[in-house]
C-alpha cells in the first residue's frame, strides 16, 4: 500500500499530536481528530501501537518498518 505524501503528513501530524496528549485521552483524541475517516484512524492507531518510549524517541527500527508498510522512507519520500 502506498500513501501519498500529503496523507503521510496528516498521519504523522496526528500521531505526534496523540503522543503529546495524556495517554488516558489518546483514544478520544484520535477518534475526534479522524472524524469518521476509518483509514486514517487505523493508520494513526497502528503507529501508536508500535510506539516505544525510549526517552520520547520513536524506535527507529520500528519506524522504518512502519514507513515501509505505508510505502515511505524515513524522511517521508515515497519509495
Amino acid at each position: 500500500m502506498n500513501i501519498n505524501p500529503e496523507r503521510w503528513k496528516q498521519i504523522s501530524h496526528l500521531y505526534h499530536a496523540a503522543l503529546a496528549a495524556p495517554q488516558s485521552e489518546r483514544d478520544a483524541f484520535v477518534r475526534s481528530a479522524c472524524a469518521g475517516d476509518d483509514a486514517l484512524d487505523r493508520e494513526v492507531r497502528a503507529l501508536l501501537a508500535n510506539h516505544t518510549d525510549n526517552d520520547g524517541v520513536f524506535d527507529r527500527e520500528r519506524l522504518g518498518y512502519t514507513a515501509k508498510q505505508v510505502g515511505m522512507d524515513l524522511i517521508g519520500q515515497q519509495i
